[in-house]
Parts: structure tokens; sequence; C-alpha cells
């Protein structure tokens, strides 16, 4: 199974101008309350509260929720979707394992459809042993602050394996 670029990530990031209007957003530290009704970050709901900024050595920023979860980058989806179905092992199994590594609006249902496209998952997920997608989990909490307003972080992974 091919790795997940955290780079590719980090890049993605920088080129979506929505992205880019939530990390903004989330460092001026306003609250749900405050943003418009058509605001990207209202997406979160109640994870809003859980959010923080991942700063890499080149100053690139993710979003994170939960100290682990990825809030990916629009451009980014239909690859991490690519590479997760790889395995062809069932789309429960698949969002079991990365329900906790990557987030987005949709991100449940966006893989359920691909899984429900492909003959060869419905023909031998229930037969096919289980393929991880992350071998290593990275645990993001120790790369995290407390407090979102605290924005520098420092992440020396860079990849998703």
């Amino acid at each position: 199974m091919p790795n997940i670029s955290l780079e590719d990530l980090y890049k993605a990031a920088e080129e979506d101008e929505d992205y880019k209007t939530m990390i903004k957003t989330l460092k001026e530290g306003k609250s749900l309350k405050e943003l418009c009704k058509d605001h990207p970050l209202r997406s979160f709901g109640s994870r809003f509260q859980d959010i923080s900024i991942l700063q890499n050595k080149k100053k690139q920023e993710l979003i994170v929720t939960d100290a682990r979860c990825i809030f990916v980058p629009k451009e980014e989806r239909k690859n991490i979707i690519k590479k997760i179905h790889q395995a062809h092992t069932g789309w429960e199994k698949k969002w079991s394992e990365v329900k906790e590594i990557f987030f987005w609006p949709e991100f449940k249902n966006n893989i359920k459809q691909e899984y429900e496209q492909c003959e060869a998952c419905l023909k031998y997920s229930k037969s096919k042993g289980k393929e991880k997608l992350v071998e290593e989990r990275i645990d993001l909490s120790t790369m995290l602050p407390q407090d979102r307003k605290s924005t520098r972080l420092n992440s020396s992974h860079s990849e998703i394996s």
C-alpha cells in the first residue's frame, strides 16, 4: 500500500482557499458562534472545540481535531479515498481504521460510496484479510498544544504509512 505523504497534505492545504480561511479564523481565536452561517469551519460542528493547528518545520499548517485526526484539504480527498480503497476489504473495516486519522465533511459517505461501486470490494470483502493503511499510528497529541490558540508546532513525521 502506498504511503500517504504529509508533505502532500501540507501543500494542498496551502493551495486551498477555504483551508487558509479556516486557519486564519482559528488563529484569530473566534468561537463557533461568531462565524457566519456559511463559514467552512461550521462543518466541524461539535468537533470545533477540539481543533488545533499542526505546523511543520517549513511553517506549513494542517488542521487537526482531537489531537490526532487530520482535516484533509479538498484536493487530497480523492487521493486518500483511492489509497484506503486499494485493499478492497470493505468500507466498514476501512472506516474503523481511518476515522481517527482523517476527517472531512461526508468522509464516511465518500468511503462507503467508493466501496459500494467496486465489484471487487463487494465480492471479496468478506473473505479477504484485513490490510491496514496505517501500520504505525502517529499520535499527534504529543505535538499539539493544550489550547488551540497556540499554533506553533513541529512535526517530525513526513508520512503516514
